[in-house]
């Protein structure tokens, strides 16, 4: 009596498991590991762009800061007859400028969240799309006779994913 029968095990099942895992471990990599691979390098991507677009809005920020110090500066330089209105249209076109900034760096976010999001969502359809069509071929070799055993599979798989 081999040690695997007295655990009440049989060796041509263990085998049979083992090649089953291994057939399912192909099959993933062959049908989706790329899809996914993708999918995890293509949010990486967006990650970087969106701490760029946060450094670019604070170099924004910057510049505009250091653009609106200048027109106050050079405005402080000019006569005292001229010094009150110069000052009062250095303070306006200044906040005129931190507000143009301001804006284009919000226009820039909202570009890069609307890009990350239309990203999301190709990306978790793509993906689902590729689920079905993989968990379909092999219900379909498993289950080929019973489409509605198969639907009903797939629709307990998808809920549960989104779970």
């Amino acid at each position: 009596m081999s040690f695997l029968e007295s655990i009440g095990l049989d060796l041509f099942t263990v085998i049979a498991q083992i090649f089953n895992f291994l057939l399912l471990f192909w099959i993933f990599k062959r049908f989706l590991w790329d899809t996914i691979s993708t999918s995890i390098e293509e949010r990486r991507n967006l990650v970087k762009k969106l701490k760029n677009a946060d450094v670019e809005y604070l170099e924004i920020l910057d510049k505009a800061k250091i653009e609106a110090e200048d027109i106050i500066s050079h405005a402080k330089k000019h006569s005292e007859s001229i010094l009150y209105e110069g000052e009062t249209l250095a303070k306006e076109h200044s906040k005129t400028i931190l507000k143009e900034w301001e804006q284009k760096a919000k226009a820039i976010l909202l570009q890069a969240e609307k890009e990350a999001k239309k990203l999301e969502e190709s990306l978790t359809n793509n993906w689902t799309d590729s689920l079905k069509r993989t968990s379909k071929m092999l219900v379909k070799k498993i289950l080929w006779s019973d489409e509605k055993l198969q639907d009903k599979y797939l629709d307990t798989l998808i809920s549960d994913l989104k779970k």
